[in-house]
C-alpha cells in the first residue's frame, strides 16, 4: 500500500503535462450497510503548478488497507466502471488512462450488489466486466493498464488490457503505447512498473533506473542521463525517506535553481521535496549527464534509492537528394538527417532506438520503401542515414521523396523532398557556400554554376528545414540560366536575433514551377554577439602600441640628455708629436681633470 501511494504521487509529480487532471479512487468491497466498494479520494485535480501536483501526492497518502468493516474483498468492477464514467465526461480530446492497481482476483461474493446468490455474484461481476464495463471504456478512448501483486489473476488482468481502448493514436511506436498487465513481485517493482506504465501511456519514454545505498551522514551521487532527443523531462528520485535531502547538478556541473527557476533557457521545477518521492520538471533541459546529489540525516538506517529520467521530444528531420534533378537511369543519393532544437545531432549514440525510412511515389516509378543505412562509425556525418534509388529509364515529370523518422517517447517527423526527372535537355546546378562560425548579423555569398544544354530557363534560391532557431534568409531573386554555362552569386544572411549555438539548413535552386534543380546541406556554428573585445580589441592593440613607442622615444631622449649632461660620453687623453701620452681619462658626472704641463723650449 505504501508503494502504491509514492507510485500515484510520482506520476503525478513528473507529468510532462501541465493541462493534466488526476483522480484517486480506493476499492474493496462493498459487504454491508455503510460500506462503498469504490471510494473517490479526490476527483479531477488539474496538475497546472507544484501546488497542484503536491495536492494529488496528498491526496495519495489517503490510500490504506481496508479492515473488514469497511469491506476488504475485491471488487475492480465497480472501481473501473466509476473511473470509465468519470474519465467519458472529460475533455474528449484528452488521453483518458486507468491505471488499475490490484492485489487479488475479482472476489464479490459478500457483496450484493451483484445479487442475491453469493456463489454466483463474481460470475456476475465478471460478466458485466466483459460485457458493458470494458466495451464502454473502448467506446469512450479509456485505456486500462492493470497492475498485480499478490495473488492476483494475470489472464484477468490480460483480458482487462485489452478491453479497454488501444495505443494512443498519437504516439509513433505503438509497442510500447499498446496497454498491458504487469505483475510485480515487491513494493518497489511497483513504482517501476507503474512509471514504465504511464510513459507508455502519454507517448514518453524513460530511462532505466540508476540505484544507490545510503545511510545517516553521507552523501551519494547518482548519474543519470537525459536524452539529446529530450524537449521536456523529469527526473525523478525515490527516496523512500521524506528527510533526506536531494540537489541536482546539470551537465555543465552548475547547481540546479530550487525549487524553481531558470538556467541557460531551462525551465526548471522541483516538486515533492518534502515527501518520500519528488520530481525535477525541466524543459527545453541541457542533453548529458546530469548528476543527483542525495544528502542522508544523521541515524538514518541503511536504504536503497532510486532516480531515473523520464522525457519527451520532437524531432526534425532533413531530406536532401543529390543529384535533385536525376535523369533517367542515373542513382540519386537520398540522406536523412535527424535534428532537435538545438540543431543537426552528432552523436550517433543519440539515434538509439530512434526509426528512420524513406519512400517513392512518383510518374513512372513504383510505390516503394529505401532502405537507409546508418551512418558508419567515424563517419563526419553521424546524423546521416543514406539510400539510393535508380531513377527509371522511362520516368518522367515529377517524384516525392518522403522520409520518416519515429522513435518512443518522441514525436516523429515527415518530411518531403519534391522533385522531377530530367528528361529533356540536361541541366546541370550546383550550389557552393562555406558553414563554419558566423555571429548573427553576418552575411556570406552562395555561389550558383549551372551547366544548361537546353533553353534559357528562370531559378531562384530558396531555404527548407532550417534548424536551430536560426533566422537565416537567402536572396531570392531570380536569376536567368542561358543555354550554355551560367555563374551567379547570391547572398545567405543570419538575422540579428538568431540565438548562438549550431544552425542548419538546405538551401535549394528551383525553377519557378517548384522543381529542385540542385540542393545542399550545410551546418553553421553561431557565435554569440561580439564582446566589447571582439568590438574594440584591434583598436585598443593600436593604441597599446602607440603609447608604447612614445614611451620607448620618451625614455632614450632623457636617456641621451642624462648622458650628455654627465658627460659620460666623453674621455680625455693628451697627444704630444710622438703620440698618446699617458692613460685615457673617462668622463664622469662630475668630471675633474688635472693636467700639468711642462713648457718645451722652442
Amino acid at each position: 500500500v505504501e508503494a502504491e501511494r509514492q507510485a500515484a504521487s510520482l506520476i503525478a509529480l513528473s507529468d510532462l503535462s501541465v493541462s493534466s487532471t488526476f483522480t484517486v479512487i480506493g476499492f474493496g468491497s462493498e459487504n454491508g450497510p455503510g460500506q462503498v466498494a469504490a471510494r473517490v479520494y479526490c476527483e479531477r485535480i488539474p496538475v497546472v503548478d507544484a501546488a497542484s501536483r503536491r495536492s494529488v501526492a496528498q491526496c495519495a497518502e489517503e490510500i490504506h488497507r481496508r479492515q473488514r468493516n469497511e469491506g476488504n474483498d475485491t471488487d475492480h468492477a465497480t472501481a473501473l466502471q466509476d473511473a470509465v464514467a468519470l474519465l467519458a465526461s472529460g475533455d474528449p480530446d484528452a488521453i483518458r488512462v486507468v491505471f488499475l492497481l490490484t492485489d487479488g482476483v475479482l472476489d464479490v461474493g459478500n457483496s450484493s450488489r451483484w445479487g442475491p446468490d453469493p456463489a454466483k455474484r463474481s460470475d456476475e461481476a465478471a460478466l458485466a466486466l466483459t460485457e458493458r464495463i470494458l466495451p464502454e471504456a473502448a467506446k469512450s478512448g479509456v485505456q486500462i493498464w492493470p497492475l498485480g501483486f499478490g495473488n492476483a489473476d494475470l489472464k484477468a488482468l490480460e483480458v482487462m488490457a485489452a478491453g479497454g481502448a488501444g495505443a494512443n493514436p498519437q504516439c509513433d511506436t505503438v509497442e510500447a503505447a499498446v496497454p498491458r498487465a504487469r505483475i510485480v513481485d515487491n513494493e518497489r517493482d511497483v513504482i517501476n512498473a507503474l512509471t514504465e506504465a504511464f510513459a507508455g501511456a502519454i507517448c514518453a519514454n524513460q530511462t532505466d533506473p540508476v540505484s544507490g545505498t545510503i545511510k545517516g551522514g553521507e552523501t551519494l551521487r547518482l548519474k543519470v542521463n537525459i536524452p539529446v532527443v529530450a524537449t521536456e523531462g523529469a527526473i525523478t528520485v525515490s527516496k523512500f525517506n521524506s528527510a533526506i535531502d536531494v540537489t541536482y547538478l546539470d551537465p555543465d556541473g552548475k547547481a540546479i535553481p530550487l525549487p524553481s527557476g531558470t538556467l541557460d533557457d531551462q525551465e526548471i521545477e522541483r516538486v515533492g521535496a518534502e515527501a518520500k518521492v519528488e520530481a525535477l520538471r525541466v524543459s527545453n533541459p541541457k542533453p548529458g549527464e546530469w548528476t543527483v546529489v542525495l544528502n542522508a540525516p544523521e541515524g538514518l538506517e541503511e536504504q536503497l534509492v532510486n532516480t531515473r529520467v523520464l522525457f519527451r521530444g520532437r524531432l526534425a528531420s532533413t531530406i536532401t537528394l543529390v543529384p535533385s534533378f536525376p535523369r533517367p537511369g542515373e542513382q540519386v543519393q537520398i540522406t536523412v538527417r535527424l535534428s532537435t532544437r538545438r540543431g543537426v545531432i552528432t552523436d550517433p549514440q543519440a539515434l538509439s532506438g530512434i526509426q528512420f525510412s524513406a519512400s517513392v511515389e512518383g510518374n513512372g516509378f513504383d510505390s516503394r520503401t529505401i532502405p537507409l543505412t546508418p551512418p558508419l562509425p567515424g563517419d563526419a556525418d553521424a546524423a546521416a542515414y543514406r539510400g539510393t534509388l535508380t531513377v527509371p529509364d522511362g520516368a518522367c515529370g515529377p517524384f516525392t521523396i518522403t522520409g520518416r523518422v519515429t522513435g518512443q517517447g518522441v514525436s516523429g517527423d515527415v518530411r518531403t523532398a519534391n522533385s522531377a526527372v530530367n528528361c529533356e535537355a540536361p541541366l546541370f546546378a550546383n550550389l557552393t557556400l562555406d558553414g563554419g562560425s558566423h555571429r548573427p548579423g553576418d552575411t556570406i555569398r552562395v555561389l550558383v554554376e549551372v551547366e544548361n544544354e537546353g533553353s534559357p530557363t528562370e531559378a531562384h534560391l530558396s531555404l527548407r528545414d532550417v534548424t536551430g532557431g536560426g533566422e537565416l534568409t537567402v536572396d531570392a531573386s531570380p536569376m536567368i540560366l542561358e543555354s550554355g554555362r551560367t555563374t551567379e552569386e547570391r547572398s545567405l544572411t543570419f538575422g540579428e536575433n538568431t540565438p548562438p549555438g549550431d544552425v542548419s539548413a538546405t538551401v535549394r535552386l528551383v525553377s519557378p514551377e517548384g522543381v529542385e534543380l540542385a540542393s545542399t546541406f550545410v551546418q553553421f556554428r553561431i557565435l554569440g554577439p561580439p564582446s566589447w573585445w571582439d568590438r574594440n580589441g584591434g583598436l585598443v592593440i593600436i593604441g597599446v602600441a602607440l603609447l608604447l613607442l612614445i614611451a620607448l622615444g620618451l625614455l632614450f631622449w632623457r636617456r641621451r640628455r642624462a648622458q650628455i649632461r654627465s658627460l659620460s660620453d666623453l674621455s680625455v687623453q693628451l697627444h704630444d708629436d710622438q703620440g698618446p701620452v699617458g692613460e685615457v681619462i673617462h668622463g664622469s658626472r662630475r668630471p675633474v681633470l688635472e693636467l700639468a704641463v711642462e713648457p718645451v723650449p722652442g
